[in-house]
């Protein structure tokens, strides 16, 4: 069992996620910057959400056009009965982890929290594993105030549904099941399968149905020697909702260290 508290830093809030959500454009976040304990989000100019407002296509995402201070502490708790090294073997990881916030600028502060359980089978005792995961996101504002969109939960990157790029789903809540598969292709790689279904919704999952979820599927290689966070070169794809046809409409090439089974 591991538990740890860690904190981030960005340097802007772009309006790139929401935006992406609601108009379907594909526009990553900036990458983050090293860890601090306190982090300045800026807010500038974004031609292309500015224009889309002007326009009226799209109502301005919470905390867009503002400034942010954000002080942070997040804690992390987790339980794997797998083996401390290596890929071989079946278990199965439970992992919860909160963060408490607070937008200084503007006396708000929010909780974000959310957790994954996750089963491992090895089929022949050689590294063959297949998986079954659950993965759930919330938050919620403890203080009067505006969450910044940036800070709400979020699908898509380096999390689960990888066929999705970073802030293409973002809302109040985020729920996501997956099947995945690992197998040895040579003394230093695995080969990797994500098979992924899920969306973002309203508060507490208040929006939830059928006909709202996505699917994501990727496919690569993964280093081996961890169980945790491999690092993964990975070709992605992401849909549509199921109601509205469910047909491939994100396309993305990932290289990096991912979180997430």
């Amino acid at each position: 069992m591991r538990v740890c508290s860690s904190s981030r830093q960005h340097t802007r809030l772009t309006a790139a996620a929401w935006l992406a959500r609601e108009a379907g454009l594909d526009r990553p976040e900036p990458p983050p910057l090293p860890r601090a304990r306190q982090r300045q989000v800026v807010a500038e100019p974004d031609a292309v959400l500015d224009d889309a407002i002007v326009a009226r296509s799209i109502a301005p995402p919470p905390g867009y056009g503002q400034d942010h201070t954000i002080a942070q502490s997040t804690m992390s708790i987790a339980l794997d009965t797998r083996p401390l090294h290596g890929s071989r073997g079946s278990g199965f990881r439970v992992e919860a982890i909160g963060t408490l916030a607070s937008d200084v600028s503007q006396t708000a502060s929010w909780v974000k929290y959310g957790g994954t359980a996750v089963g491992f089978l090895d089929l022949n005792d050689r590294e063959r594993v297949a998986s079954l995961s659950v993965t759930t996101t919330f938050t919620d504002v403890l203080r009067d105030g505006t969450i910044p969109f940036t800070e709400l939960a979020h699908l898509g990157g380096f999390d689960p549904m990888r066929g999705y790029r970073p802030g293409r789903l973002v809302d109040r809540s985020a729920a996501v099941a997956g099947l995945g598969y690992r197998w040895p292709v040579w003394i230093f790689l695995n080969g990797a399968m994500h098979f992924e279904v899920g969306n973002v919704f309203d508060g507490h999952l208040e929006s939830f149905a059928p006909e709202l979820l996505r699917f994501s599927g990727s496919i690569g290689l993964e280093s081996r020697g961890t169980t945790d966070n491999p690092v993964q070169i990975l070709f992605g794809v992401g849909s549509e909702t199921f109601g509205e046809g469910a047909k491939i409409d994100s396309i993305r090439f990932l290289v990096g260290t991912t979180h997430g089974f």
